[in-house]
């Protein structure tokens, strides 16, 4: 099956699109500047003279990102499971406005609760070993300080 050269060049715009819509995404991770991706859309949108496919190269750029390990020593809202999820420790936030945090001895916030506040900025807690759960809404970052 032939394929026309114009129909091949809107088929590859269309990927190179795709690449460069997914490349602005990640962009900021260090895959390719938008002036690689405009370059390489320009070169692909501009039909070889010879009538073959045009041929893209794009530098390869490899990159590392390392994840944390569970349990974690800073982490935002949400249930987290301790010893499991996260570290046991004195954890303090900058807070926002609402705050509210509770450690639990299980799942259940009304019968397990052991403390817990609600602030409308910077908090500081103990998460006991012996706590099951520590539950946080609206308190951004809590960060490990020993």
């Amino acid at each position: 099956m032939r394929i026309d050269n114009r129909l091949l060049g809107v088929i590859v715009v269309a990927a190179l699109a795709a690449a460069f819509a997914i490349g602005v995404g990640i962009g900021a991770h260090g895959k390719y500047s938008k002036d690689q991706l405009d370059k390489a859309v320009a070169a692909a949108s501009t039909p070889p003279s010879n009538g073959h496919a045009a041929t893209l190269t794009l530098p390869v750029q490899n990159t590392v990102t390392q994840v944390a390990q569970k349990p974690y020593t800073s982490f935002g809202d949400g249930v987290w499971q301790v010893g499991v999820d996260i570290k046991p420790g004195i954890y303090k936030t900058d807070g926002n406005s609402m705050c509210v945090y509770e450690r639990l001895s299980g799942y259940d916030s009304t019968k397990d609760f052991i403390d817990g506040n609600s602030t409308n900025g910077p908090a500081i807690v103990e998460i006991m070993a012996s706590d099951k759960v520590f539950e946080s809404t609206h308190c951004g970052t809590w960060v490990l300080q020993q």
